[in-house]
């Protein structure tokens, strides 16, 4: 006999087991996480709390876009896209308290999802509210609300300095949420998101420097590490689904059947275009049939461009090596021309790319997007980390992954002006360099799944 656990009505339990009786009970208490991606489709994601997890999203009226300073994107990148966003995903609101939260659950547990990511409790403790003790209380309740469904609760993360007294009641806080998934179903605390952006040598539980955008939130760089630690205590309970290109033939192009509809997405051939619309210093070397990368401002930096074998086997990378990038100097990766064929107005679309980065200085954003218009209305946006004016640099430990945008419509209308999938790889200041790989890219067209 075997000395093992068990999840019971209180959470994990002691109990005597043989091996084999200890693994299928291992098995069975992960099924709420495991059946969130056994089936067939992807997990279905909201987030729920204050403003750090608001920041996810960016809707208005010519844009519908995820954000590079929204750490659940730099996550799902990481981890290949493991979850898909429910339609109201964004339960998330600025200033939210624990209180808040709880007058809104009808509201929040009215959304249709899988899973639920909820930042809660920096608005308690800073806003002057509550104490620690108080602070407990509220998330405790919320706990209790959410907890039908997996709950990813990232902890209050360093901001910057009021009082001691609010130190305390953080860390107090903090250690009793980690302490609660012994004894709570379905809840996982990233505690590791706090580690992630903390300055180790202060005594005032502030971020270290170049993460945070003002005194509280998480800036694109901030965000990125913060993305990781959630992308760490995730992988293996939510693998990637991304679905990116793997047949030349899946293109409507070739095949009317595909409803991908970039003619040439595994990125062949050399005939691609090099230009520079912002009267900057041309790019240099080979660019992918089908495709055109642009200095798209008008800097003086370089970008040789190659062309190199992906090791998953499915045709090339486009790799851009760029150097000596000037302030808010831009290059971007697109298909040739607009994509006219195979898509209408008012239809569903959704881009994805692997794009990797290495070897970086200086650099702020790295972004896959759709660019669209119809009827010669205003140009439409839909970005998988879009930038900001004030992005940071990235750390060395950005290195990118596979992004995706919302599955999100085009406007209504008669006729499609423009249409293009693009990469935009920008600088914050002089001296700026990376060495970008862009793989598969792909455009599907979910109206015509």
């Amino acid at each position: 006999m075997g000395f093992s656990t068990t999840l019971g009505p209180n959470g994990w339990e002691p109990r005597d087991t043989q091996p084999q009786e200890y693994a299928a009970a291992v098995v069975g208490a992960a099924g709420a996480g495991i059946g969130a991606y056994a089936s067939a489709r992807p997990p279905i994601a909201m987030a729920v709390g204050d403003s750090q997890l608001d920041r996810t999203f960016l809707t208005t009226a010519t844009e519908n876009s995820l954000v590079g300073y929204g750490a659940l994107n730099h996550a799902n990148m990481v981890l290949g896209q493991a979850w898909e966003w429910a339609a109201d995903a964004d339960q998330a609101v600025i200033g939210d308290s624990t209180d808040d939260v709880m007058a809104r659950m009808a509201e929040i547990k009215g959304v249709a999802c899988d899973i639920r990511f909820l930042s809660l409790g920096t608005n308690d403790i800073w806003g002057d509210l509550r104490t620690g003790d108080e602070t407990i209380a509220g998330l405790a309740q919320v706990f209790d609300e959410l907890s039908d469904k997996p709950l990813i609760y990232i902890p209050v993360t360093p901001r910057a300095y009021i009082d001691a007294n609010k130190v305390g009641y953080a860390l107090q806080v903090n250690r009793w949420a980690a302490a609660q998934q012994a004894v709570r179903r379905n809840l996982i605390v990233v505690e590791k998101a706090v580690d992630a952006i903390i300055d180790p040598t202060s005594t005032q539980f502030v971020a270290a420097a170049g993460l945070l955008d003002g005194a509280v939130h998480w800036n694109n760089a901030g965000a990125a590490k913060v993305g990781a630690a959630v992308a760490a205590r995730l992988s293996g309970l939510y693998p990637g689904r991304a679905r990116l290109v793997a047949s030349a033939a899946d293109a409507y192009p070739t095949n009317n059947a595909s409803n991908q509809l970039l003619p040439a997405p595994i990125l062949a051939g050399t005939t691609g275009g090099k230009t520079a619309t912002g009267g900057g210093t041309a790019p240099t070397g080979n660019v992918a049939a089908g495709f055109d990368v642009d200095h798209a401002v008008a800097g003086t930096g370089a970008c040789a461009c190659s062309l190199v074998a992906r090791a998953d086997g499915v045709g090339s990378d486009q790799r851009l090596q760029i150097s000596g990038a000037a302030a808010n100097d831009r290059w971007t990766f697109r298909n040739t021309g607009n994509i006219t064929q195979g898509v209408s107005p008012g239809e569903v679309l959704q881009a994805l790319g692997d794009i990797r980065i290495s070897s970086h200085t200086n650099l702020t954003a790295v972004n896959l997007f759709i660019q669209a218009q119809v009827d010669g209305g205003s140009i439409n946006y839909n970005q998988a980390l879009r930038n900001s004016a004030v992005d940071a640099a990235y750390g060395a430990d950005f290195v990118g992954g596979i992004q995706r945008t919302l599955a999100a419509a085009l406007p209504a209308g008669a006729t499609i002006t423009a249409l293009q999938l693009r990469v935009d790889v920008r600088f914050g200041s002089a001296g700026g360099s990376a060495d970008v790989l862009i793989g598969r890219p792909t455009l599907w067209n979910l109206s015509r799944a």
